[in-house]
């Protein structure tokens, strides 16, 4: 059980540092945000099936930002210090 808080806590700061809002994340990974906020709170438990959601939600979010900004960097005009 401790394993599992755990890995709520860590999923929360994920999303929390990927900019993600709990109902954003709750809706696309087919959960009501009330019931990912308790669980985050440490009220209710999420099954193996819901963590993984949350897991792959987050994780595509970040892919998606890396490619945008893989592709602004490699579009950006160079930037040259002036002496």
């Amino acid at each position: 059980m401790a394993s599992r808080i755990k890995v709520v806590k860590e999923l929360r700061r994920l999303r929390v540092n990927a900019g993600l809002s709990q109902g954003l994340v709750a809706h696309k990974a087919g959960l009501d945000r009330s019931h990912l906020s308790l669980a985050e709170c440490g009220y209710v438990t999420l099954t193996s099936n819901e963590l993984e959601a949350i897991r792959r939600v987050i994780l595509r979010a970040v892919e998606q930002r890396q490619s945008q900004l893989k592709a602004l960097l490699e579009n950006a005009e160079p930037v040259h210090a002036e002496a």
